[in-house]
């Protein structure tokens, strides 16, 4: 892959990235009240710590794949 390519690439990567992030934002998070009836930290539901979980995999994935085009 050629300096171009590599740069388009990353481009690309980085876009998803952001991508990512954003829907991670965009899942809720469970109310003050909610989250103090745990005693440990609990930001999300079950079910939106899943998906939670789903976007930081892509972007720990994203990022080993930055890693790897810089080398």
């Amino acid at each position: 892959m050629n300096k171009e390519e590599k740069a388009r690439y990353y481009d690309w990567l980085m876009r998803q990235y952001q991508i990512n992030e954003n829907q991670i934002s965009k899942i809720p998070q469970l109310t003050i009240e909610e989250q103090s009836k745990s005693s440990n930290v609990v930001r999300y539901s079950p079910e939106n710590l899943k998906k939670v979980n789903h976007f930081r995999q892509m972007l720990e994935k994203i990022q080993n794949e930055m890693k790897v085009i810089m080398q």
